[in-house]
């Protein structure tokens, strides 16, 4: 594949996964479509503004959102494998720290790479299912029922939304 016939929005996926993640993206991963989609469910929440408006529908098959839309973005990446190139396209200061602030607060407390990706879907779950899939007022009980996962999963991942949100609140009140 020609680096120079991907589009901006798909050099900036690239780029977005590298800030995230902190390593280059493989896409003949049998695991990035999973990463990929999780990772972008969770940084639209925290207003990560993107080009492309991907949709997320919420699939009771995989119990996971998913666009595809994206998942179409990172098939037609496959050819890539691994990138290695240099950074493809310089994302705006506010969108870098932004990314950096939730994994920042996302990845704290991880200690092996194996439960990165686990912490990932079942935060981009959580906040799929509070955000649109049940009635604002729904609780812990609720996200954990309709997930059908324990609500110590759901108590923990919704504590951590809130920290971010808390440290974005601090961070735009200082600018």
């Amino acid at each position: 594949m020609n680096v120079q016939n991907i589009t901006n929005d798909k050099k900036a996926l690239i780029e977005i996964y590298r800030l995230f993640y902190g390593s280059n993206p493989n896409f003949t991963d049998k695991n990035i479509n999973i990463q990929i989609q999780a990772m972008m469910v969770i940084l639209f929440y925290f207003g990560l503004p993107f080009g492309n408006d991907y949709g997320f529908h919420f699939l009771h098959s995989k119990m996971m959102p998913i666009s595809f839309s994206l998942q179409d973005d990172i098939e037609s990446l496959f050819l890539l494998g691994t990138v290695n190139d240099t950074k493809f396209i310089k994302l705006l200061e506010c969108e870098i720290r932004r990314i950096e602030t939730v994994r920042n607060f996302l990845f704290q407390d991880v200690v092996v790479d194996s439960t990165i990706d686990e912490l990932i879907i079942s935060i981009s779950k959580i906040i799929y299912t509070k955000e649109y899939c049940l009635p604002s007022k729904s609780g812990i009980l609720e996200i954990a029922d309709f997930l059908k996962c324990p609500i110590e999963e759901v108590a923990s991942g919704l504590q951590l939304v809130k920290k971010i949100e808390n440290q974005f609140g601090a961070m735009f009140k200082n600018n």
